[in-house]
């Protein structure tokens, strides 16, 4: 017996169960204190790349290559969203017309979020963009549909790998990305009228690509279709996990190493307390915190690169030091059902005043490590007060803002 199926109906109840687990995690995401935080941090990077602009005065015609890199990478944001699980390819797999409606849901559901991340980018390039005399406005403008006709194209082909083997699908993800830079490249360099052209030319491609996928005889790959899925939902799911435990990613350890054994000993000072050692063991041993502590620690080493004085550069790294404190602060939460946490009957205040002392250490050693570049600077006797002020900062925030924010939670 096969199962009735209607695309629609079965798209939205789909996607309305992904929106209400995505809004179940976002209010983790965007709570008022990082919100906080995230909004000076984008005040201070509007003000540098403001100061960046108005003192580029001469311009090396390579930038434009740069730039048309930089640009051809918008088409590749996003993937197809398809919300499959393996069982649909057993009961429902063969209405295939019902399939295809399906994923024309999908694909548009794939379409807005790409659409708005590349206005915003195109958005903040625009004034770097205007500086060259061959770029106006207008260009622009094309300029963005041209991206969102390529992000199209892309998601199109999405649609056609559903039934491809892999390597087909490798392959075409190079040859595609070639193309897309040519033309990006050949869109910034010339007239108005040839973006105009390449608008016309691809819109037509786009529609004949789209109307050839839905009316050809199709046989998905359900198990890859699934494992794609699960892939791209693992991305997001792993990006969550810095702020909260989902329980949808297989948690990983790393094994221990003499830096692993070294640092978790500089954080478990105190021997005699089994939760000062659990937490200092999770925090070095959980894949989720080391992969935030690198990336973390090189972002602020390399955005260092790209500020001009002392003082920008102590508060950029107070606003970091900030954000992972709040990170670190997760802690609280990551052992709330722990058979140890219960045998020993810990207090809130207890637990509370084991991470303020974890994240005083853990922020000592990242601000050591990142202030190593300030020797790039000249010298001044006034440096070494920003620093005692970004230190009294910092600890004023970890033992009275975040251990309050702890009990309140707890």
């Amino acid at each position: 017996m096969v199962m009735a199926m209607n695309a629609k109906e079965y798209w939205f109840r789909r996607s309305q169960q992904y929106h209400k687990e995505m809004l179940k995690y976002s209010r983790y995401i965007f709570n008022d204190h990082l919100m906080m935080v995230g909004i000076i941090f984008l005040g201070f990077c509007a003000v540098q790349y403001a100061s960046f602009i108005n003192q580029l005065i001469v311009i090396s015609p390579l930038m434009i290559y740069g730039l048309a890199g930089c640009m051809s990478g918008l088409p590749f944001i996003g993937a197809l969203v398809t919300l499959i699980e393996e069982a649909d390819g057993y009961f429902l797999g063969m209405q295939v017309r019902e399939w295809k409606k399906y994923f024309i849901y999908s694909f548009v559901y794939s379409l807005w979020l790409p659409f708005v991340l590349n206005i915003v980018i195109l958005f903040i390039l625009s004034p770097l963009l205007l500086k060259f005399s061959f770029i106006t406005s207008d260009k622009l403008i094309l300029l963005l549909i041209l991206v969102t006709i390529l992000k199209c194209l892309d998601l199109e082909k999405e649609l056609f790998s559903l039934e491809t083997a892999k390597i087909k699908h490798i392959i075409m993800n190079i040859v595609q990305a070639i193309v897309t830079y040519i033309i990006i490249i050949a869109s910034l360099l010339s007239d108005v009228r040839v973006c105009l052209v390449l608008v016309v030319l691809l819109s037509g491609l786009m529609i004949a690509v789209f109307y050839h996928w839905y009316h050809k005889e199709s046989l998905f790959n359900w198990q890859r279709i699934a494992v794609s899925e699960k892939v791209r939902q693992d991305k997001w799911y792993r990006f969550i996990e810095l702020f909260v435990d989902t329980n949808n990613c297989k948690k990983t350890k790393i094994h221990s190493s003499v830096i692993t054994k070294v640092f978790q000993r500089y954080l478990s000072l105190e021997n005699d307390s089994p939760s000062n050692y659990l937490f200092s063991r999770t925090l070095t041993r959980v894949d989720a915190y080391n992969r935030f502590f690198g990336k973390f620690t090189a972002m602020i080493i390399i955005c260092s690169f790209g500020i001009s004085s002392v003082s920008l550069y102590l508060l950029f790294l107070a606003i970091c030091l900030t954000i992972e404190a709040i990170y670190i602060s997760s802690l609280a939460n990551y052992h709330e059902n722990h058979l140890l946490m219960k045998i020993l009957n810990l207090s809130t205040t207890k637990t509370s005043n084991t991470i303020i002392r974890i994240i005083i250490r853990c922020l000592l050693i990242q601000e050591i490590i990142c202030l190593i570049v300030i020797v790039k600077y000249i010298f001044s006797w006034i440096y070494l007060l920003y620093i005692v002020a970004l230190n009294i900062y910092l600890l004023i925030f970890v033992k009275f803002f975040i251990f309050k924010r702890m009990n309140k939670k707890r």
